[in-house]
């Protein structure tokens, strides 16, 4: 559900564009769940959608998978893409690619940045990734489905050292994510 709902928050604003969303996800919802704040991973999503919205031209597609441990949102657009160089920058404070810096786009560079960090706090993470046709700009969100007594699905930033596993599982807020 809350993937959709991001969906339905932007469909509007696409539509008056002459642009549409495609959905796909399982027919099962069972193997959908997971642990976290829904409200947080839900405003992620959108941050990514409407940075989909702006830079891309045609067809947003959103595809949800899941599998035994994550549940993954791909958000994918058909516009200019992120330069392999710029993949990692982009999610830093304040910066925005080099083909929109100064365009007419409006933006401060603020909403990948404030994605990734809300999704690393719920033990998630958000990466830009290539195309597999090398056309546009695609998202990968990951969402741990569960990761007490799993260090290995622990973001790597808290394994470093002794106790930081439980650091970070103390800090985590959670309710039941449905439907992703």
């Amino acid at each position: 559900e809350a993937a959709r709902e991001s969906a339905a928050l932007l469909e509007p604003l696409l539509a008056s564009e002459g642009r549409t969303i495609a959905f796909s996800a399982p027919q099962t919802t069972s193997a959908m769940m997971a642990r976290g704040d829904r409200d947080a991973a839900t405003q992620a999503l959108v941050a990514v959608l409407d940075n989909a919205r702006k830079y891309g031209r045609g067809q947003v597609d959103i595809a949800v998978t899941a599998d035994a441990e994550s549940m993954r949102v791909e958000v994918r657009d058909r516009g200019d893409g992120v330069d392999a160089s710029e993949r990692e920058r982009i999610f830093e404070r304040f910066v925005r690619g080099a083909r929109h810096r100064h365009g007419s786009t409006p933006g401060a560079g603020i909403g990948l940045y404030l994605a990734r960090a809300v999704l690393r706090q719920l033990g998630g993470d958000l990466a830009a990734v290539s195309p597999d046709d090398g056309i546009g700009a695609r998202f990968v969100r990951d969402l741990w489905k569960r990761y007490a007594g799993n260090s290995a699905l622990i973001p790597s930033a808290y394994n470093a050292g002794t106790g930081a596993t439980d650091r970070w599982l103390s800090e985590r807020k959670t309710e039941d994510l449905d439907e992703w």
